[in-house]
């Protein structure tokens, strides 16, 4: 059981770093391109839901 969840934590900690690199990338295209990057809700969300980073009931960042 230990190893089941280790294993699952890993994963899921694996899939939180590329959706963070993802969003840092991303960011940095944004705020070029919307000038402080205020108009990219379409592609934020896209991403996030993209990146399987967010499992059924698990909720999305606000801000």
């Amino acid at each position: 059981m230990a190893e089941a969840t280790l294993e699952e934590t890993e994963r899921k900690l694996r899939e939180l770093r590329d959706l963070a690199d993802g969003l840092r990338q991303n960011l940095r295209r944004w705020r070029q391109a919307t000038r402080g990057g205020n108009n990219c809700a379409a592609e934020f969300c896209g991403l996030i839901e993209s990146s399987g980073a967010l499992a059924a009931g698990e909720k999305a960042p606000q801000g």
